[in-house]
């Protein structure tokens, strides 16, 4: 954007949304209001938007990620040509210090963080459909499993139990086998959407190859790139996965070992660690890797770590060069680490 000449914070709720216009000229709020989270309510909010003379072409327009509570308005402000970026309350909470909170204070401390990071904030865009569907999906099996995991838990203590009701342990094997039906019934969807996408099918046809790497990694890694749209850089991806190594020293007194932070999107993380396991099993180079590593001292924990790391270094240099896996490069550069 050539120009900013104003920014629109916008805190949305269930029901409704606050927006606040910041006038980057005079560096001060101008006016807000609140708004129906409905299409009526879109529509009120683009006319006084036009009553402020705010323009397009000159506007941001930040929003907090509230997931589908934003998730409508999000996709009209783009469908009507408007630059949008969706942050984290978290980094918008970090750089004021609040003594109160309301939804007006909320909007209006959103306005003014896109005015002093416009030249840093991501312009929003829609994922495309298969990407969309990946999401829900995936969101919808993890559910699905841990209402299985919850009846498996159940049932063992039940069957613990001197009095045994066959009725309610009947029951429950039932609910079980039910939900690993629609778990599989989930599975298959998604391997449906993998194949039929043609760029997200050409990734996964490629990293599929690589030993510990499935299905539900690829879709995930998708989902977390757009449909491999994004540019995917490992250092980038590890940290935003809170798997690579952080320092913490200082002067000559805290020289702590570098340790992940341990943040990031759990679900992604879990099948990462699963399949550094697996590689640690089925694949020589990592296990050769992994028992060097145990004979020099290393935790178990840490060296699995390592593993995952190097294994989201490969896969994003296959999904950035769209060669084809060699478990020969792989072996010599395990080897040397």
């Amino acid at each position: 954007m050539e120009h900013l000449e104003w920014t629109v914070g916008i805190d949305v709720a269930a029901e409704s949304f606050v927006a606040a216009v910041w006038k980057v000229s005079e560096r001060r709020i101008v006016d807000r209001a609140s708004f129906a989270n409905t299409p009526d309510g879109f529509a009120e909010l683009f006319s006084w938007l036009l009553q402020q003379q705010v323009r397009s072409e000159e506007s941001l327009i930040c929003l907090e990620a509230t997931g589908v509570y934003s998730e409508a308005l999000s996709y009209r402000l783009v469908g009507e040509g408007w630059s949008v970026a969706v942050e984290a309350p978290q980094k918008v909470h970090r750089v004021f210090r609040r003594t109160q909170k309301n939804d007006l204070l909320d909007a209006m401390q959103i306005a003014e963080y896109a005015w002093r990071y416009s030249d840093q904030l991501t312009r929003w865009q829609p994922s495309s459909r298969a990407v969309e569907e990946l999401r829900v999906l995936l969101s919808t099996r993890e559910q699905l499993v841990g209402y299985r995991t919850a009846q498996q838990n159940s049932l063992k203590s039940l069957q613990r139990k001197v009095v045994i009701s066959r009725v309610a342990q009947q029951v429950q094997e039932q609910t079980i086998a039910h939900l690993q039906q629609q778990i599989q019934q989930i599975d298959d969807a998604i391997a449906a959407i993998v194949e039929e996408d043609r760029q997200i099918g050409d990734h996964a046809r490629r990293l599929r190859k690589v030993p510990g790497v499935g299905l539900l990694l690829i879709a995930n890694l998708a989902v977390l790139t757009q449909g491999f749209v994004l540019r995917v850089e490992s250092r980038h991806l590890c940290s935003l996965l809170g798997i690579a190594p952080r320092e913490h020293s200082s002067g000559t007194s805290i020289r702590r070992r570098p340790r992940s932070s341990g943040h990031g999107p759990h679900r992604i993380r879990k099948l990462l660690y699963l399949a550094a396991m697996s590689r640690r099993r089925n694949d020589n180079g990592a296990r050769v890797y992994y028992q060097r590593k145990i004979a020099e001292g290393k935790p178990p924990r840490v060296v699995l770590n390592n593993l995952a790391n190097k294994l989201i270094a490969l896969l994003c240099a296959l999904i950035t060069s769209e060669a084809e896996y060699d478990p020969r490069l792989q072996a010599v550069h395990l080897a040397e680490a």
